[in-house]
């Protein structure tokens, strides 16, 4: 399993294509936090397209870092 844990949502905003490469056609689980707390978990076959949605979606506000694992 590779991962990548407790990433800012600045560095998903800003870097979003090096986010993508990483996970790109990769299933998998991610976990959406505020303030180091578990806010979110969910599973997608597009970690990178269902990250960038939670950037604008009624998430949007309600977190600031995340972990992605993929399968």
């Amino acid at each position: 399993v590779e991962y990548i844990e407790k990433i800012s949502k600045d560095i998903l905003i800003n870097y979003s294509r090096v986010i993508k490469n990483y996970s790109k056609g990769r299933n998998g689980i991610y976990v959406l936090y505020r303030k180091n707390k578990l806010y979110y978990v969910g599973l997608a076959s597009s970690l990178s397209g269902r990250l960038n949605s939670h950037l604008k979606d009624r998430h949007k506000d309600n977190w600031d870092t995340f972990s992605m694992y993929l399968t």
